[in-house]
This record gives structure tokens, sequence and C-alpha cells, in this order.
């Protein structure tokens, strides 16, 4: 069976070879025009692998592979960046994302085949490999795990089961016996981000979790999630995704 790949990018003059040159290659091919879009799009027909342009307007590539990639039912598609962009800054973004590759434009048909075809077989190779697994065991704080790593464990802990909560660094610190700036450095080298970047990435997940598998206002997900008001909250969600809450529902079939 063809894979099935999604080209999530806003200029159709712009993907229209590429869309040729992949249909002649056997590839089936669907295409949205934006990133809400291509988010639902991914989520019903769950392609073989994304490809995205980086540059859009409204909802950029960034936001997009953000939203994919936040997403359970979408989380494990590879994405390719396609852009002009050559900046190791910009890559580095994206890497950190979870984009597999980028793809520079003007692009060269055979290199773009040649990356499709390798990352499409990784990642079957991957879920082949995954599914024959057991699950592993959660990890857990023990001996094995240096001072720093046992203090990001324990404060990742307590944050999550106060996650509608606003506890400060300085609360976690006291409560696992250190110190707010002891913490803050624990977190950097552990994590190579900050307390509050890990901790608002988590309540974005849950937040995503609850508009997808619930009927709960936004107000009510607000409270769940740490956020004193729906508008905080909103705020926040459209800072990180480039859409409202109620867009994402809508972007996942779950609103009109």
């Amino acid at each position: 069976m063809p894979a099935t790949l999604l080209i999530i990018d806003d200029n159709p003059s712009d993907i229209r070879p590429l869309v040729e040159i992949l249909r002649d290659q056997g590839f089936r091919i669907m295409v949205a025009l934006d990133g809400a879009d291509g988010f639902n799009k991914a989520v019903i027909m769950q392609p073989a692998l994304v490809l995205l342009d980086r540059l859009m307007p409204d909802m950029d590539g960034l936001s997009t592979c953000r939203l994919l990639k936040s997403d359970p039912r979408t989380a494990d598609i590879p994405v390719i960046f396609l852009t002009a962009m050559q900046a190791v800054e910009d890559k580095v973004k994206g890497f950190e994302l979870g984009v597999c590759d980028y793809i520079t434009k003007p692009w060269h048909p055979p290199e773009v085949i040649a990356r499709l075809r390798v990352h499409i077989a990784l990642h079957r190779r991957l879920r082949e490999t995954s599914a024959n697994q057991l699950p592993e065991p959660l990890i857990s704080a023990g001996p094995e795990m240096n001072r720093a790593e046992q203090r990001v464990y324990k404060a990742q802990q307590l944050y999550l089961q106060a996650i509608d909560t606003t506890p400060t660094l300085t609360d976690i610190a006291h409560s696992i016996g250190t110190h707010a700036r002891q913490l803050a450095e624990d977190f950097r080298q552990v994590t190579g981000q900050s307390a509050q970047h890990w901790l608002r990435e988590k309540r974005m997940t849950r937040a995503c979790e609850l508009l997808l598998t619930t009927e709960m206002d936004i107000g009510r997900i607000a409270e769940q999630v740490g956020y004193t008001s729906a508008a905080a909250f909103s705020n926040a969600f459209r800072e990180y995704f480039s859409l409202s809450p109620s867009e994402y529902r809508r972007a996942a079939g779950l609103e009109r």
C-alpha cells in the first residue's frame, strides 16, 4: 500500500511541482493550506509523514509542529520542514520541537524522495519494534540517579500533583529540602530548560488532553491546569499554539 504524505503549505503554486513528482513516485498526497487544516487532516488520515512549510501566516510551521507533537494522536508522525531559512538557530528550534529533518528550498527531487523514504522506513521499523516490546517500567528516583536528577524528579512529581495550582519554584524547592536557585540550576542541567518552561509544556499537554477528551468548558479547563481565569489560559494557549482553545477543538473536529 502506498505511503500517504501530508503537505502543509499556504502557497499552492509552490507545492504543485512537488505534489506531481511525489505522486509519480507512488505516494498518496494530501494537501492542507494552513496549520489548523493540516492538524485536522493529520488526526483523521494519520499520514506516514508530514511535509511542513516553515513560514506560513497565522499559524507558522513551528506552531503547527508544536500542535502536532503535543497531541497523542499525531505526536509520532514524522515531520520534515520545507524552508528557505538556513540559519542554524532556526533549525535548532525545529529539532527541539521534534522535527526529524529539514529540506531547504529550492529543493531537489532526488534528495526529497531519498529523505522521505529513509524517514518513512525508519518510522515503520520503530513502530514494529515498539509493538513487539513490553512497556517500559516507569522510571523512579533511585541510587542510579545523581543528586540533581533526584531533585528534579521529585520536583516534577510535585509539580504534576499540583498542576491545577500555582506552586512557586521556592515552594517546590522547600518541599524537597533545597533552595530555589539550586533547583533552577538542576532543571537547566537535567532537562535543558527552566522549570517554568517545563511546567508550561506539561500544562499545555494536559490542556490538550482535556480539550480533546472532555466536554469541560474553557473556564473549567483553565482551573484544571492552574490558570486563574479563562482569559489568562486562552492567552497562554494562543501564545503557545497560535490558536485559541476553541479553535483547537474545531481543528480537531470537536466543535463547529
